[in-house]
């Protein structure tokens, strides 16, 4: 092995690659968000269950992170298609090694053993050689594939991110008007006393803000659909690579 090579071996690093970073400029007002939605989530879902109780019929809002219940649902986790970028280089560079030291190989080959035997032997592993360096390529430039599913998908994250915050808007005014109207369940249950006498008209505005809230979810999940079509391309481009070893006859 020339010493050239043994560099290119000793630089190698096969150890899983770190997961990726953001690229793209996000929404500050979204990590904000997602730090408070928990907070007034519980809220907000103590006075629905209160008004519920004498038969306003309103659906509670759904556990999680944002995070958690909408981006990574909608989009994947970019960074983790970024690591795997990082790795289909990394393997390129690999199996550029293994042909480099094959290649080397058989040249000694041909030189040191006379004959068809020896010749048949080079020839083969030059042809291994060339067969490494081939899939090293086809791996590598599936790197470039990831990269652009990685900067799609946090694309469209950042998209919902603005959706979201403009649903946490809503969300803030409606935990505003749950703090005003009443604290704690008890407060709440006072007040469902009162609307069970007087009607609905006394938390008109409240059950108004809980609507455009949940719409406002529904609006974001409706997004899956888009999302889902557009990974399905995606991963139907990717899905090339999946029996790409199998082809070749690599384990």
């Amino acid at each position: 092995m020339s010493s050239a090579t043994s560099a290119l071996v000793r630089d190698l690093d096969l150890r899983a690659p770190a997961e990726g970073d953001a690229e793209l400029a996000h929404d500050v007002t979204f990590g904000r968000w997602d730090d408070t939605f928990s907070l007034m989530r519980d809220a907000v879902n103590v006075a629905v269950r209160a008004l519920n109780s004498v038969g306003a019929g309103l659906p509670e809002l759904p556990s999680g992170s944002l995070e958690e219940l909408i981006v990574e649902p909608l989009t994947g986790d970019y960074r983790a298609m970024r690591a795997n970028a990082d790795a289909c280089r990394t393997v390129d560079r690999a199996f550029g090694v293994v042909a480099t030291d094959t290649a080397a190989v058989a040249a000694d080959t041909a030189l040191s053993w006379q004959g068809l035997a020896g010749a048949a032997c080079a020839g083969r592993m030059g042809a291994s050689a060339a067969g490494a360096r081939a899939v090293g390529l086809a791996i590598g430039q599936a790197a470039g594939l990831f990269e652009v599913v990685a900067t799609t998908s946090e694309r469209l994250g950042i998209r919902v991110e603005e959706l979201v915050v403009r649903v946490g808007a809503a969300l803030a005014r409606l935990f505003r008007k749950v703090l005003s109207r009443a604290a704690g369940p008890l407060g709440w249950a006072s007040l469902a006393t009162e609307v069970a006498v007087r009607g609905f008209d006394v938390v008109a505005d409240v059950i108004a803000d809980v609507e455009v809230v949940v719409d406002g979810l529904e609006t974001l999940l409706a997004l899956r659909e888009e999302a889902s079509a557009w990974a399905h391309a995606q991963s139907e481009r990717v899905g090339v690579l999946l029996g790409l070893s199998e082809r070749l006859g690599l384990p």
